[in-house]
């Protein structure tokens, strides 16, 4: 990557850290914590968030073998749960590096517990594996129905070289106005870990609590907790408590490429949907949508200049955008021009506002960008 390209993304560590000391202070001391760092820890790049976090919490989340075979490969020997049940021919790498795998049927822990015996697994001498079992409460995505899972529980605490290490469960609406399904939801869960006991088995960790949740509803806390979007600084909805005080920690800027003064009717952009009421000075940003910065901002997205919003005008284009810079006397090449995040002036456009302008949700906001806007990272130390 060229290091001196004209757009970027500026990543606060210690912003992180902060977040994540808020949340632990909110859940309290008795409740771990699961950073879920998935989706290069949701686009701030997830080596340098683990380096950065990894003393301050209990458990790594990722979504897939590969990105826990890479954090493990970098060296971290925290326990990690991989989210996303795994596939048969993925089991190798869950024993080679000691990955949690979430489980969704009971298929996949015999294929783990023959793929066990292959490795020569012997309870005389290691401990059995554990596997998290995920119970579908209601979120209609992965995990055992919940009527069926303690007889899944049972037949997992059956088979050889592996154990019922936690049961866990998924909440689609904890970050709603009404939280009444989501109470719904930890009622039928609660009703798995009954049945369990009530067999004579232990359930393990318990944990359900996603961002909103943890925040918002206590007694989804159980044992651990799954924060990720709130460690990154965003609120999940309008209606998640805000009193815990998150920062954004991305920031994404860029540097003018062109300053010019265009006539009275000049369309701007493809589809010439956009034209100039009047002579107007206009900038030309090195920021599309291959980027990450949508076309869906189209109209309605504004960046921040001298410490002032400037609207952004016509289509953004795959490499481009354009800014009215009209009463911006002197505008010149160079000069940066923050999109997203906290202003060298103070001023501030948070990762939720941009997502109400892509009528979006503010995960898929850092997420989306892409590999190509270089990550430059404060805070490290």
């Amino acid at each position: 990557m060229y290091p001196n390209r004209p757009v970027w993304a500026e990543v606060d560590l210690q912003v992180i850290l902060d977040n994540l000391r808020r949340v632990r202070e909110r859940i309290g001391p008795a409740v771990r914590l699961m950073a879920v760092v998935k989706s290069d820890a949701y686009g701030h790049g997830k080596l340098e968030v683990v380096e950065k976090i990894h003393r301050w919490c209990d458990w790594l989340g990722v979504s897939f073998i590969d990105e826990g075979v890479e954090l493990r490969q970098a060296g971290y020997d925290l326990p990690i749960l991989c989210l996303v049940s795994p596939l048969p021919d993925e089991l190798d790498a869950v024993i080679k590096y000691g990955l949690t795998p979430t489980v969704s049927d009971l298929a996949i822990v015999r294929a783990l517990s023959e793929r066990l015996e292959h490795w020569g697994w012997d309870a005389a001498n290691a401990p059995p594996r554990e596997v998290h079992l995920k119970v579908d409460t209601g979120m209609g995505r992965l995990g055992v129905w919940h009527a069926q899972a303690a007889g899944t529980a049972a037949a997992i605490a059956a088979l050889p070289g592996v154990k019922l290490g936690g049961l866990m469960t998924h909440f689609p609406l904890a970050d709603g106005a009404d939280k009444s399904f989501t109470r719904e939801q930890i009622r039928r869960f609660d009703a798995v870990v009954d049945e369990l006991r009530g067999r004579g088995l232990g359930p393990g960790l318990r944990h359900a609590a996603n961002t909103a949740a943890a925040l918002d509803i206590p007694e989804s806390r159980y044992d651990m907790v799954r924060p990720g979007l709130a460690l990154y600084g965003s609120y999940p909805s309008e209606h998640v408590d805000r009193s815990v005080g998150l920062q954004n920690a991305l920031t994404l800027r860029a540097r003018l490429a062109v300053v010019k003064r265009l006539p009275a009717g000049t369309t701007i952009s493809y589809g010439r949907r956009y034209r100039l009421e009047r002579e107007t000075t206009v900038g030309v940003l090195p920021v599309g949508y291959a980027d990450g910065w949508r076309r869906s901002l189209t109209g309605r997205a504004e960046v921040i200049f001298r410490g002032r919003r400037r609207p952004i005008i016509g289509v953004i284009c795959m490499d481009m955008c354009l800014i009215d810079l009209e009463n911006c006397p002197n505008a010149r090449p160079g000069e940066v021009v923050t999109l997203l995040g906290r202003d060298y002036s103070g001023e501030v456009i948070r990762v939720e506002e941009a997502a109400g302008w892509m009528e979006t949700i503010p995960y898929e906001v850092t997420c989306a960008l892409s590999e190509r806007v270089p990550r430059h990272y404060l805070g490290s130390r």
